[in-house]
Parts: structure tokens; C-alpha cells; sequence
């Protein structure tokens, strides 16, 4: 009797194991932010299967979008403008109109409903409305950059001095001289307003798109002299705004992603 009860028991955790593949847990550490400013969400994000999954309403709505939800066909649809996004519930295929594209965005991960809120990748979501998102490991940080799908119609009014504040300090840590802009070339520099001073060693840019801009070069505090680390760089033209994102050129792993305002 007690062998056939611990085959069955052996027999009942195998079983089980083969339903529940996918591991997700909560994690409140793991931050977001929009053109700077930090999202706050009442439901903690998820990590599934590596994927960071979040609240859709919040993502949204900080975009400008408005949601609505359909309890029949358990789907979700995000309006702003012209622009609409849909999400359905257990469908890996979230369908878009941004900007005048058009297309399906396939998840690896699919939207599901936890404790009343709707979750999505975040990364799916923000793709499919123009963004540019970048995952920084060391702070388990998402970067949302709006400024990715907007489209200058004067590159002069970017010419001047922009200044980034992060969002634990009252006063700026870094400030950026744009010198001269045109659809081709960008002349820039960047310094650190106080603190130990860095040295950011910009190769002239060049257009990747009407505001995509990108170049290489590197950057190293002053006192050290010739101690350069060399760094890709990457420049978002926005709305009021210029987002710069510094990656290391041999890893490509994230070093700042600054959104730079007057």
C-alpha cells in the first residue's frame, strides 16, 4: 500500500511540473521610467520566464493614451489621436496604428490579467507605439524615450544648452552644448556640472533618421588623465527634449540615459 501511494504521489508532482512551465514572481524593485519621470504602479511588476511584464493602464496613459476594455472578447484597446493599439488577453499578437504604421508585434510573452490588472511586456508595447526602451541590469531599471517618434520640423530650435537632472537630485548633473544641427551632422558637447568631472568625447553624429542620431567616442573622469572608456552614443531628438543614451562599445551594456531639457 505504501509503495502504490508513493508512485502515485511521484507520479502527481511529475504531472505537475509539467503544467506550470512558466516561473513568474513579483518584483517590486524593478523600476520605469518615461522621458525621466518615474511610473508608480499599484501592481508590481512580473518577471516571466525573463520577460518584464507591466501594467498596461499605467504605460498608456502616461503616453496619452486613453483604455478601454472589453469584457467580452477580454481585450484592451489604447487610443490616442489617430493612433490604436489592441491588446487581447492570451493572444502573443498585440495589432497597431502608430504614426502611419501599421502592423502586428509578436510577444514572447503573452498579456494576462493578474489581481485585476492587465500585463504586458513592457518592451512589446513601447515598440509598438514608436518608443525606445533600454533595460539597465545594475539598477533593474526600464527606460521608456518617447522622444523616439517624434519628427523635428526646425532643427535649428535645438541649438543652445540642455541640462540633465536626474531624478534624485534638485540640480543638474550633466550639460549638453548643441553647437550646429542639420539632417546630416550634429556638432555637441557634454560636460559635468559639478561632482568629479568627466570628459564625454563625442565623434561627430550622424542622422540615422529625421531624429535618430548616432556616434562613438568615449568618456573618463578628468583627474585621470588619458583613462578613457570607449562608448557608443545615441541621440533622440523629442519635444522639448534631446535624449541621450550611452552604451559601452564593447558590451553594449547601458551607462546613462539622460533626458536633457532646457
Amino acid at each position: 500500500m505504501k509503495k502504490r501511494i508513493s508512485v502515485f504521489v511521484m507520479c502527481l508532482l511529475t504531472a505537475m511540473s509539467m503544467l506550470t512551465p512558466i516561473m513568474a514572481h513579483a518584483d517590486w524593485d524593478i523600476k520605469s521610467s518615461l522621458d525621466g519621470k518615474y511610473l508608480t504602479f499599484d501592481q508590481p511588476p512580473l518577471t516571466i520566464n525573463d520577460r518584464v511584464m507591466v501594467p498596461i493602464r499605467v504605460i498608456f496613459e502616461s503616453m496619452g493614451y486613453s483604455v478601454e476594455w472589453d469584457q467580452n472578447s477580454k481585450t484592451a484597446t489604447a487610443n490616442k489621436s489617430n493612433d490604436t493599439i489592441i491588446v487581447q488577453m492570451d493572444n502573443q499578437n498585440i495589432t497597431y496604428s502608430v504614426n502611419g504604421n501599421s502592423g502586428t508585434y509578436y510577444c514572447d510573452a503573452a498579456p494576462q490579467i493578474v489581481s485585476g490588472r492587465i500585463l504586458v511586456p513592457v518592451r512589446a508595447i513601447s515598440e509598438c507605439a514608436g518608443c525606445d526602451v533600454r533595460w539597465d541590469g545594475n539598477d533593474r531599471m526600464v527606460y521608456i524615450n518617447t522622444a523616439a517618434n517624434h519628427n523635428p520640423s526646425d532643427y535649428n530650435s535645438y541649438l543652445g544648452t540642455w541640462y540633465y537632472t536626474p531624478e534624485y537630485s534638485d540640480r543638474p548633473l550633466v550639460k549638453m552644448n548643441i553647437d550646429s544641427i542639420d539632417n546630416n551632422t550634429m556638432s555637441v558637447s557634454m560636460e559635468r556640472t559639478h561632482g568629479k568631472g568627466i570628459t564625454y568625447v563625442i565623434d561627430p553624429p550622424t542622422f540615422e533618421t529625421a531624429n535618430k542620431i548616432t556616434a562613438s567616442g568615449s568618456f573618463g573622469f578628468v583627474p585621470y588623465g588619458n583613462e578613457f572608456t570607449k562608448a557608443n552614443y545615441t541621440f533622440f531628438l523629442g519635444n522639448n527634449s534631446v535624449v541621450c543614451i550611452m552604451e559601452y562599445a564593447d558590451t553594449g551594456e547601458l551607462i546613462y540615459n539622460m533626458n536633457f531639457v532646457r
